[in-house]
């Protein structure tokens, strides 16, 4: 890396990428291409009366310098303030391969939204210069109709309902250039307040300009001084390798570390048959409706279809809803007469081990004042921080997972649900944590108490953020929907996002959509390309049936998967 100075002009140039620097100005430039030309300024909101947000509002910067150079990093500031900060330090480290930006603000007041190299946020043309035309976020919609890709033409605010939290970066290309600048957002354990990492855009007499922002919704107190969450700035050969970069740069900075791979107890690797949608097919036949399809006899039919189709799971998946009550987590009894007797008898009997669907964030059943409201939905859901309900998750935990008597002896949990997390400024848990940090207290607590129990219990989950890598035992690819028709392409993408953010997970590949015969036989028989096969329901619907000689052919690959795991098993003794 080399840096100079021309006539109060910073120039600072690597391998990776080239900057220049003045009072109002961070040009970043890769390939011979300048793709942004960012404003230095960023604007922290404070919450309003009501539903009204106070805009910080600033002026031009007063002092530009070069503060501080060692070998490896030169280090920029600028200074300022504004209408609700004393005092404003927007710095600038950088490196050879990447350059960190972080804003430290000096006052009194709660930040209801931090957004990067917006300017001042009360002029009507504030934002960044960018020369990008097409932005790629690793967040997945609901049906997966919305691609990871758009324009950058248009802000991009999506909330991600199957990898929550998504790993917070963008990466952006321009015209005739094939490296990728990368803006990726890492903070420090305990400062992950926030749900969101969003891009937006104001046009004011045909300029436009863009910012980055999130929404810590007031949960972040301040008084006296605070750092924001860092942004990363870098070059990019590809989508996927933005992704890998984001991830090391956590695991680098020691702030978690990447799940390893190891050695576990042969259920761990599957095959897995869950029941969501062979409880669907009982609601086909007008028997019962899909979460009240959970229940003893359809299980038992289930493992008999198993048998027939020459299937041998090693793991059972009893899914929603074997409860009573989400909150409480005890069995309905008039659906489940015998639960612990069902999965010590498969385990016992056929080698299947169980695990239970586990609903996230519901309060049915838990007293509100151990819960915290969801502004969103205008509900009451649990708080994870609360001492209150964290012995009711405990006793959960135990009574799900322990082998004593009077518990049910699963051995893991698919949890599920995670979108459920509350937002908004009503959103006060009892710890004060808001957003990812909240999520993650919740994550790190039901890991926790379910290692106390039982160490070999596996914890099957979705996020997608380097943060839950050491709590995250499967990673599950979440919903294909039934409209969709490219499986394998669709669910490859996942996995490939899942295991950059998490290190070396165990990939359960999830059931696809059983929605036409052909994208269903290509997953039942490919799916062990990408992780743990794992199929939904054995049972024909109106809309699907596969040939005995199709099902066969998913035993065989079944068969020949649970050999290779078997062998390396024994290779690794």
């Amino acid at each position: 890396m080399t840096y100079s100075n021309e006539n109060g002009l910073w120039k600072v140039s690597t391998a990776f990428y080239s900057m220049e620097l003045d009072e109002s100005t961070i040009a970043v430039t890769m390939g011979g291409t300048e793709f942004v030309r960012l404003d230095p300024r960023t604007g922290l909101n404070t919450p309003g009366e009501g539903d009204e947000t106070n805009l910080d509002e600033e002026g031009a910067i007063t002092s530009f310098k070069k503060a501080k150079e060692d070998a490896d990093s030169v280090t920029f500031v600028w200074e300022s303030k504004s209408n609700l900060w004393e005092k404003k330090e927007y710095i600038l480290i950088c490196r050879e391969e990447n350059a960190e930006y972080k804003v430290r603000i000096t006052g009194k007041g709660d930040v209801d939204s931090v957004n990067y190299f917006s300017g001042s946020m009360t002029d009507p043309g504030h934002g960044s210069h960018f020369e990008f035309c097409e932005g790629y976020a690793p967040v997945v919609g609901l049906d997966s109709s919305e691609s990871y890709y758009f324009t950058t033409n248009k802000p991009f605010r999506r909330f991600s309902y199957l990898m929550v939290p998504p790993m917070f970066y963008y990466t952006f290309r321009c015209v005739d250039e094939t490296a990728r600048l990368t803006f990726a957002l890492v903070a420090k354990p305990g400062e992950h307040n926030f749900t969101q990492f969003n891009y937006n855009l104001t046009l004011h007499r045909w300029g436009t300009h863009f910012w980055l922002w999130t929404d810590q919704s007031g949960h972040t107190k301040v008084d006296g001084t605070w750092e924001t969450p860092s942004v990363y700035i870098y070059k990019s050969d590809d989508e996927f390798k933005a992704a890998r970069q984001y991830s090391k740069l956590y695991f680098d900075l020691g702030y978690t570390a990447p799940k390893k791979k190891e050695k576990h107890p042969r259920f761990w690797y599957g095959p897995i048959a869950c029941g969501w949608l062979e409880q669907l097919t009982w609601c086909y036949r007008d028997t019962y409706g899909l979460v009240w399809a959970s229940r003893q006899n359809v299980y038992e039919e289930m493992l008999k279809v198993i048998d027939l189709r020459g299937l041998e799971p090693k793991v059972l998946i009893i899914d929603d809803k074997w409860q009573e009550e989400y909150g409480t987590a005890r069995e309905s009894k008039e659906r489940w007469p015998d639960l612990p007797g069902f999965i010590r008898r498969n385990k016992e009997e056929r080698g299947i081990s169980t695990f239970m669907w586990y609903k996230m964030w519901d309060a049915e059943g838990i007293p509100e004042e151990y819960c915290v409201w969801d502004d969103k939905e205008k509900r009451y859901v649990v708080d994870p921080t609360n001492p209150g309900y964290l012995e009711i998750l405990r006793g959960n935990m135990k009574y799900i997972l322990s082998d004593e008597e009077g518990c049910l002896g699963a051995d893991g949990l698919k949890i599920d649900f995670a979108f459920w997390q509350p937002v908004g400024r009503g959103a006060n848990s009892y710890s004060g944590k808001y957003g990812v940090e909240l999520f993650l207290e919740l994550v790190r607590n039901i890991h926790d108490f379910m290692k106390e129990v039982k160490p070999y219990a596996v914890l099957n989950c979705s996020p997608s953020h380097p943060m839950f890598a050491p709590y995250c035992d499967q990673v599950r690819l979440h919903d294909y929907d039934y409209s969709q028709r490219d499986v394998m392409r669709e669910m490859g993408e996942r996995a490939a996002i899942f295991t950059a953010a998490l290190g070396d997970p165990l990939v359960d590949t999830d059931g696809c959509g059983y929605n036409t015969h052909r994208d269903t036989m290509k997953y039942l028989t490919r799916a062990v390309e990408i992780g743990i096969p794992d199929t939904y329901a054995v049972s024909d619907t109106p809309f699907l049936k596969l040939s005995d000689e199709e099902w066969a052919s998913v035993a065989q690959v079944w068969k020949k998967y649970s050999s290779e795991i078997d062998k390396m098993l024994q290779e690794n003794d």
